[in-house]
């Protein structure tokens, strides 16, 4: 019988007890949460879930926010290499202005007048938010898919250790 050297016996440990980690990772609802109402239901699910919420504060007026809003939504959240990052996350998209009480919530609980807002909520209502563009001056310049990613999981509960590993070794 051949027998292994101590460090590719240690390394198969680390990495099967690294995959049994990340199946730990919830997994959330394929679809988003919208409007007040979504907000609550994204609640009862992440509780029950125990995942960690992305919480999108998109505008509709004026029109550099709205446009914002938009590339953040279409060139990162609809990201083909995101698809799987969000499985791991409920999603909720607040657009501002709409009904009266998804306005009430943008305003009075995140402090939100207009997007493009980001948060990430964690489960008992802890909630961090997280810059998606850098500013030069007047000039906005949306940040990577991966800046985005480290960003999210760096604000997220410990739970998502493996995908900041994950992202790393990328």
């Amino acid at each position: 019988m051949r027998k292994r050297p101590l460090s590719s016996l240690l390394a198969f440990a680390l990495f099967a007890a690294a995959s049994a980690f990340a199946d730990e990772l919830p997994d959330a609802p394929e679809r988003w949460f919208e409007r007040a109402d979504g907000f609550e239901e994204a609640r009862a699910v992440q509780a029950d879930i125990e995942a960690d919420m992305i919480l999108f504060i998109a505008s509709r007026s004026p029109a550099g926010p709205t446009r914002r809003s938009r590339q953040f939504e279409n060139n990162i959240l609809r990201h083909r290499d995101m698809a799987d990052f969000l499985k791991h996350y409920v999603i909720v998209k607040l657009t501002i202005p709409t009904d009266r009480d998804t306005n009430d919530l943008a305003e009075e609980r995140f402090r939100v007048q207009h997007g493009p807002r980001v948060f990430v909520m964690r489960p008992g209502g802890f909630f961090i938010p997280i810059g998606v563009f850098e500013r030069d001056g007047d000039r906005r310049t949306l940040f990577s898919v991966e800046q985005i990613q480290r960003r999210i999981v760096e604000a997220s509960s410990p739970r998502y250790e493996p995908l900041a590993r994950a992202i790393q070794d990328e």
